[in-house]
């Protein structure tokens, strides 16, 4: 028989055995350092699902709308003030780095870097920033990378100035503390590759455009000419040129305040009609993973310490699941297996009984990951219950088998080690294959789910499942084989131990009050059955991610802030199509876009269906006629002539980079073919997170009034993240 045969190999080489069991977790194991996360729909949403292609269409014609980071940015003490615009000019220049690859300035930091670490010896963080005093940007890179704060200013002003103590209004006192430290050789070694990371982050231009009212354009009808101009004015060197007093405040305010359209995109007004905040959105390309470049997003907004802000997004909802992921596996794993330990001690009350079955769960995990690793899958948020998954499976097979091999060793009147091990894994081992079949069938059955999660989950949990069965089976017998044979216990220890055994017990007792009340028993389990089915029955699957988050957590606080002040992170395109080419010129086809959005705004309605604000291309044609009509405010508003529309786009002097037909300011709003217009709509919760069902909720009804009201010559779809959400809950 095929496992007579495999035990007698494993009692006759058991170091061979061990040595390839070592070699085998050595080479898996090498994957592990490969495991990325992936919590976005992407990974969960079956690829070929006609809603999911959908949606990465209307990606690749208006951008990535469903991924940015968004954050609302004041100060603490006065966000009226030249040292706040300083601060955020700093912000806004440090970001837009990664939007606008600049090989030759990348390659002259890092032979600048490789030229330093060559030539200077005694390193620290002051002569390093000195070598970079004509590249603020990256001296502030550097104080991030060493973990070297602004301060409550927030500014990063030449480290020259400040080891002479020139007064110069804009000093770092963390770099005035911390400039003389030293900067071992690793330190820097560890430095530079993150300078190569961030380089790579850069070069991929992962970041499509950084918004915020420094770098955003207004539109100017002056001498009849329609174009594009910015709201912060620029120097002949690209510098902007930031408001310093009372005077350029004003004139700031009135620039931001001229356009409707600006009022919770750009900036968010307290109750007292003040301007309290400014935004500042980080727009992403349409590419699968934006981790990388959402954790430097991230940290580069943090690193400024003086600015007061709130950050938001779905990639930033992405970042805390995989932080929380990582922080549950190092976190919980260890008493995992510490309360394994003290099962397995109170089992067998020896260190082979304690520590083989433990060795074997360790493996185990490890092979599985590991080779998620070297396959290229990532964790994602069913994936990081693996490791506890396959101890909690995996420990029934080493019990059995350590449990078997004890009960037999008592048993034996010769003290053969071999044969007693023969015997043990003849008894068990085809009950320990057995059972690990079927749990390892159960699990692979969920491969024919259409989530691509749960199908990854359930392939590497019966992998799990097959690698507990195949160390166990291999691992225990082996090192049994190698150990002396445990101390013969008495029969009266024997004896001893069976009376106290209190397992035995409690199952002796459990089984003859079913036996003697059968028919008690059968009548609780139909009933326990009845309501379990009921209960069943209102079980409601949840896919919004938000909702995964407790009370209290940043995200949860976060994303209702950014709600109440910016209009929210998360929403839903609707496409209305015109039918024709150039039909979203035809005045008539923009009213109907605005009608739309009056619908989605009216107080009812938005209270309704949760509509923070409503952003469409008729903001951008309303700007133009008003521009057009020396700003005049009355004029914000649709042109009741095509031709006006015709010739505002065509005299309109933006440009157009990707050459796809529409100025790069147009393209989140229509298709190349001016066909199409599509209408984003941010959804605010209310102090409430907004769930599955709740989006399913808004879908339908949003179907039901543009079904009754859009004009029959028009046709709409609808996506975007809270659409993504409802489909996979309808999969799961």
């Amino acid at each position: 028989m095929l496992v007579n045969r495999y035990i007698n190999f494993i009692l006759r080489r058991p170091v061979t055995v061990i040595i390839i069991l070592f070699f085998v977790t050595v080479i898996l194991g090498s994957g592990i350092r490969k495991i990325e996360f992936d919590n976005s729909y992407d990974v969960m949403m079956p690829q070929k699902d006609s809603l999911y292609l959908y949606n990465e269409e209307t990606k690749k014609i208006y951008g990535n709308l469903d991924n940015f980071v968004i954050s609302t940015i004041s100060s603490f003490e006065n966000t009226w003030s030249e040292k706040f615009f300083q601060d955020f000019d700093k912000l806004v220049t440090d970001l837009e780095e990664y939007k606008n690859y600049n090989e030759e300035k990348e390659t002259e930091r890092i032979q600048t870097l490789n030229a330093y670490e060559k030539d200077v010896t005694d390193k620290s963080l002051y002569s390093l920033l000195e070598v970079f005093s004509s590249d603020p940007v990256f001296q502030r890179t550097i104080l991030r990378e060493f973990s070297v704060e602004s301060g409550r200013n927030g500014s990063y002003s030449s480290v020259s100035a400040e080891k002479k103590g020139t007064d110069s209004g804009n000093q770092n006192s963390a770099v005035n503390d911390k400039s003389e430290k030293k900067i071992s050789n690793r330190e820097f070694s560890v430095f530079k590759k993150r300078i190569n990371l961030l380089n790579d982050i850069k070069r991929s231009e992962t970041v499509d455009n950084v918004i915020s009212p420094l770098t955003a354009k207004d539109i100017s009808g002056k001498n009849d000419i329609l174009g594009s101009i910015n709201i912060i004015d620029s120097a002949e060197d690209g510098r902007r040129i930031l408001p310093s007093n009372e005077k350029d405040f004003a004139v700031f305010k009135e620039r931001l305040r001229k356009n409707p359209a600006f009022k919770g995109a750009l900036y968010t007004e307290d109750v007292k009609g003040n301007i309290s905040d400014f935004a500042l959105v980080v727009k992403f390309t349409n590419t699968k993973n934006h981790d990388a470049v959402t954790r430097e997003v991230w940290k580069i907004i943090n690193s400024y310490s003086g600015l007061n802000s709130i950050i938001q997004g779905v990639p930033v909802i992405n970042k805390y699941l995989s932080d929380y992921m990582h922080r549950d596996l190092v976190n919980f794993l260890p008493p995992i297996f510490i309360v394994i330990l003290i099962v397995f001690f109170l089992n067998f009350r020896s260190a082979r009984g304690v520590f083989l079955p433990l060795v074997t769960l360790i493996l185990s995990d490890i092979w599985v990951i590991g080779l998620m690793g070297h396959l290229g899958f990532k964790l994602t948020m069913l994936g990081a219950s693996l490791p506890s998954l396959i101890v909690a499976v995996g420990s029934s097979y080493s019990i059995h088998i350590v449990n078997q091999y004890y009960i037999d060793q008592r048993n034996s009147i010769h003290g053969d080690k071999s044969e007693g091990l023969r015997m043990s894994m003849s008894h068990i081992s085809v009950t320990v294959i057995l059972a690990g079949l079927t749990t390892f069938l159960g699990f692979a059955s969920l491969m024919t789910n259409q989530v691509p999660a749960i199908r990854d989950w359930g392939l590497f949990s019966a992998l799990g499942v097959l690698a507990a069965v195949i160390i166990s089976t291999s691992l225990i017998p082996a090192m049994m084989m190698l150990l002396p044979l445990p101390e013969q216990p008495s029969k009266e220890n024997e004896i001893s131990t069976n009376k106290r055994d209190l397992t035995d017990k409690l199952i002796s007792k459990v089984t003859g009050l079913s036996i003697n009340n059968y028919g008690k028993v059968i009548f609780v389990t139909v009933v326990v059955l009845i309501i379990s089915i009921a209960g069943a029955s209102k079980i409601r699957v949840e896919t919004s991610i938000l909702s995964y988050f407790k009370e209290g957590d940043y995200i949860r606080k976060s994303y209702q802030i950014i709600g109440d002040k910016l209009g929210g992170s998360v929403g839903t395109k609707i496409i209305i199509d015109s039918g024709i080419e150039g039909g979203v010129k035809d005045p008539e086809f923009l009213k109907t876009i605005d009608r739309i959005r009056g619908w989605l705004e009216s107080e009812e309605v938005s209270n309704e269906l949760y509509i923070g604000r409503t952003d469409a291309f008729t903001d951008v044609i309303k700007t133009m006629h008003m521009a057009i009509n020396n700003d005049n405010p009355e004029f914000y508003k649709i042109p009741e002539n095509k031709t006006d529309v015709i010739d505002y786009i065509e005299i309109y002097s933006g440009d157009d980079n990707n050459n796809d037909g529409r100025i790069d300011d147009f393209e989140s709003y229509i298709d190349p073919g001016y066909r199409s217009a599509l209408i984003f709509v941010k959804h605010n919760d209310r102090n409430k997170i907004l769930g599955t069902s709740d989006f399913d909720q808004i879908q339908r009804k949003l179907d039901r009034y543009l079904e009754q009201n859009l004009d029959k010559k028009y046709s709409y779809s609808i996506s975007g993240v809270p659409s993504i959400i409802v489909r996979l809950s309808r999969y799961v």
